[in-house]
């Protein structure tokens, strides 16, 4: 029993020193692989292919008049613009000057904006038709026109023919009966003289001016209107102011 049991012992020994030794020889076949796979020269790999697209169309405006022309979303969509020009307001006529006055609280101007409209007096600040008055200046008036400064001299804005009918009027006064006579045109004898004459057309304020061919001297009284005859830098002005 002794000697199998010595025999088996030896037969386990060599399996194992046959074991350790296949061991012993695969890894150093395995060491060998590696130092030859180690050793190999390493081929560096081609470069890849980039593919670089082709550049996009250059944008043209041309090519979106189709889309402009054909927009759904508006059914007046017109490719052909029409620019309309306003034409700009043509300035209407300047007012006329008749004369100035001052009776101590600033100038005023007698204007009528039309021959067919009656003179008034007006001080800066006021609208005389289209206009405002806005600076009396020594040598004419300022206006103001829709934003707009219109300056404009006195002889520009004197009426030269204001006259005619004013005379046609006076003589149609002074030839119709007295019970006829208009209370504005009272006829008055001034002191040397016989000529009709008497305060102009009312103006809304204490001021009126005076009718044409009005002879009388200053001082007159005529229907609770005096005369006055006033010197200013730009003539004699008349006027008839009243009585208090």
């Amino acid at each position: 029993m002794t000697r199998r049991l010595i025999a088996f012992n030896l037969l386990l020994a060599a399996l194992i020193v046959a074991a350790c030794w296949r061991m012993r020889v695969v890894y150093l076949e395995r060491e060998q692989a590696s130092a030859r796979y180690f050793a190999r020269p390493v081929q560096p790999p081609s470069p890849p292919m980039v593919l670089i697209p082709d550049p996009p169309a250059r944008l043209n405006a041309m090519s979106y008049l189709a889309v402009a022309q054909q927009l759904m979303f508006s059914r007046d969509r017109n490719p052909t613009v029409i620019v309309e020009v306003v034409a700009p307001k043509p300035m209407p006529a300047l007012p006329l000057y008749y004369g100035m006055i001052n009776l101590g609280d600033g100038p005023k101007v007698i204007l009528a904006s039309a021959r067919e409209q009656g003179q008034r007096s007006y001080r800066v600040g006021q609208q005389v038709g289209d206009f405002k008055l806005v600076a009396i200046e020594p040598t004419g008036l300022v206006f103001d026109w829709e934003g707009k400064r219109v300056a404009a001299a006195y002889g520009e804005l004197r009426d030269t023919q204001p006259l005619a009918p004013v005379r046609a009027a006076a003589s149609r006064a002074s030839s119709a009966p007295a019970a006829q006579t208009p209370k504005t045109a009272a006829t008055a004898t001034s002191i040397g003289s016989t000529a009709t004459s008497g305060p102009g057309q009312d103006t809304g304020s204490d001021v009126r001016p005076c009718v044409a061919g009005d002879a009388s001297p200053a001082g007159t009284v005529s229907g609770g209107w005096r005369k006055v005859l006033a010197n200013s830098p730009f003539g004699k002005s008349c006027y008839w102011e009243k009585v208090r």
